[in-house]
C-alpha cells in the first residue's frame, strides 16, 4: 500500500472520530438539559403543593398575611392546573378579609409632622396616610417625635377596612381660631353665671325690699312715716335700689354672655350644658 493511501485512510478515520465525539457531546448535552427541565417542574409542582397546604393552614391559624402569599405563590400559571383553580379564589377571599390601619401624627395645629417614628408591632410604619394591611387581632402601634412618646392598642376585625388611628402631639401652637373661641367661650360662661347670680340677688333683694314696704304700709299714713320707722325707710331704699342695680346688670351680662357663646368659633371640645334653676343658671362646659 503506497503512502498516500495509508494518509488517506488515517485522515478519513480521524474524521469519524470527530464526527461521533461531537454526537455524543451533543446528546450529553440533551440528557442533561432534558433532566434539568424535569428537575426543576418537579421542584415547581413540589413548591405549588407546599404553598396549597400552608395557605389553607395559615388561614385557619388566622393568619391572613401569609396565607395570601402562599395563595398567590400556588396560583401562579407554572402550577399545575387543579392547584391553581383552588388557589386564584383565596388570593381574592384573602384580600377581603385583612383588615387595613391608617396611622396619622398631628400637632396642637393639625398639622402632619413630618419627623414622627410609627411602629406598629415593633416594626417600621409610614405614617403618610397610606393603609397598612394586618391580621385580624389586637396590634400595639406606636409614635416618637421630638422626644415625646405615645401608644394606642388597636384592635383590628376581619374586613374592617382604613381603621384610623390619628396621634396629637403636645406641640405647635393651636391655630388662633381657636385660642379666640376658648377665651371668647370663657367669657361666654362667665357672663352667664355671674348674670345668672345678679338675677338671683335682684329676686332676693327685691322680695326683702317688699316685705320691707309690707311693714310701712301698716305704719305710715298718706305716705308720711314718723321718725321712729326712718330706719325701715332707709332699709327699703337701699333693698330696693340692690334690686334694681341687680336686675339690670345680671340681665345685661346674661345677654353678652349668651351672644358671645352663639358667636364663638366652633370647638371640638364636648358641648356644654346649661340648666336653669330657681334664681339662677348652673352651667358645665
Amino acid at each position: 500500500m503506497s503512502l498516500g493511501a495509508v494518509a488517506s485512510d488515517r485522515f478519513e478515520l480521524a474524521q469519524f472520530r470527530m464526527a461521533t465525539g461531537g454526537f455524543a457531546i451533543a446528546l450529553g448535552v440533551l440528557v442533561t438539559s432534558t433532566t434539568s427541565t424535569v428537575a426543576h417542574a418537579e421542584d415547581v409542582k413540589a413548591r405549588c403543593v407546599s404553598s396549597h397546604e400552608q395557605a389553607q393552614r395559615q388561614r385557619r391559624a388566622g393568619h391572613l398575611l401569609r396565607a395570601r402569599e402562599h395563595a398567590i405563590t400556588c396560583a401562579q400559571s407554572e402550577c399545575p392546573a387543579p392547584v391553581r383553580a383552588e388557589c386564584s379564589p383565596w388570593v381574592a377571599e384573602l384580600e377581603a378579609q385583612l383588615p387595613t390601619l391608617v396611622v396619622t401624627v398631628e400637632d396642637l395645629s393639625q398639622r402632619p409632622v413630618a419627623d414622627a417614628a410609627v411602629r406598629i408591632d415593633g416594626v417600621d410604619t409610614p405614617a403618610d396616610g397610606r393603609p397598612v394591611t394586618l391580621d385580624p387581632g389586637l396590634h400595639d402601634v406606636t409614635c416618637d417625635a421630638r422626644g415625646v412618646h405615645s401608644k394606642q392598642a388597636v384592635a383590628m376585625v376581619v374586613g374592617e377596612k382604613l381603621h384610623r388611628v390619628a396621634f396629637r402631639m403636645p406641640f405647635g401652637a393651636r391655630p388662633p381660631s381657636q385660642v379666640r373661641g376658648g377665651t371668647q367661650r370663657f367669657l361666654g360662661w362667665t357672663g352667664l353665671i355671674v348674670g345668672g347670680a345678679g338675677l338671683s340677688l335682684g329676686g332676693i333683694s327685691g322680695g326683702l325690699a317688699l316685705g320691707r314696704l309690707q311693714a310701712l304700709e301698716t305704719k305710715c299714713t298718706n305716705g308720711r312715716c314718723p321718725p321712729s320707722v326712718s330706719d325701715d325707710v332707709d332699709s327699703y331704699t337701699t333693698w330696693r335700689t340692690v334690686s334694681t342695680i341687680s336686675f339690670i346688670a345680671g340681665a345685661a351680662l346674661a345677654v353678652g354672655g349668651t351672644v358671645l357663646l352663639f358667636t364663638a368659633p366652633a370647638s371640638s371640645s364636648t358641648a356644654p350644658t346649661v340648666s336653669l334653676v330657681p334664681f339662677g343658671i348652673v352651667g358645665t362646659f
